[in-house]
């Protein structure tokens, strides 16, 4: 798929300045980026997932500070499921995610520090299935089981509410864990803001983009709506 610079304005950086000012889109799922299958337990969803990369389309009317743009977004929610339809989402700060159950401000600046330790290779058209993945189950497990208290050491994708392992139930190995545990590593570096913005629905699966990420055209998504809900994945 042919990524390119989105057309963002960019006055779109106030608005995470000014956390995520409340506003209404409409968001579609088009399809998946890099990643992989994997198998998941938690509190939200019990069974086989897509892991990685995820392309949204945000349609946002406004003139000003528009979001408008294809996204490779990751997924915050284990609860619901993505729409190949637009539907409504509030544009939100990552502590009122997911909508089941909010994440906490430890966990918003952990996803902070993942996000500035991958620095955006997590969402390039180049990113391996493995990291993508890996990146992925990082987010979800941060956002399920991370506890300020006990800090890194809080996250194991074997225990906890979140599980991840292989498709036949094996434990993950290999690369995918050698990447999951660098993330980890970086978690209480206190990174700045990097740009982060929540996607929230009452009904559909929450997602979270950066303001300047690594967007798409649409070109190559011609009849892609049909391709997209026959692909659909929970993730």
């Amino acid at each position: 798929m042919n990524r390119t610079i989105s057309a963002i304005a960019i006055g779109a950086l106030a608005l995470v300045s000014s956390h995520a000012a409340a506003q209404n889109v409409d968001m579609r799922f088009l399809d998946t980026g890099a990643g992989q299958d994997i198998k998941i337990w938690s509190d939200g969803y019990d069974g086989r997932v897509f892991a990685g990369q995820l392309i949204h389309e945000i349609r946002d009317d406004r003139e000003r500070d528009s979001l408008s743009g294809v996204y490779t977004t990751f997924c915050v929610d284990v609860h619901e499921f993505v729409n190949s339809r637009f539907k409504e989402y509030r544009v939100s700060n990552l502590t009122d995610v997911p909508d089941a159950h909010p994440m906490s401000d430890a966990a918003a600046q952990a996803l902070n520090d993942i996000y500035a330790y991958a620095n955006d290779a997590q969402l390039s058209e180049s990113a391996s299935d493995t990291f993508a993945a890996a990146f992925q189950i990082a987010v979800w497990e941060i956002v399920e089981d991370f506890d300020a208290r006990e800090g890194v050491a809080s996250l194991d994708i074997n225990r906890g509410s979140f599980k991840a392992k292989k498709t036949n139930g094996w434990r993950l190995t290999g690369d995918i864990v050698d990447h999951i545990n660098g993330l980890f590593s970086a978690i209480g570096s206190g990174a700045r803001d990097q740009g982060l913005i929540a996607l929230k629905s009452h009904h559909y699966q929450d997602q979270i983009i950066k303001v300047v990420p690594a967007p798409m055209t649409l070109a190559g998504f011609a009849g892609v709506g049909l391709a997209a809900t026959r692909r659909r994945r929970r993730a």
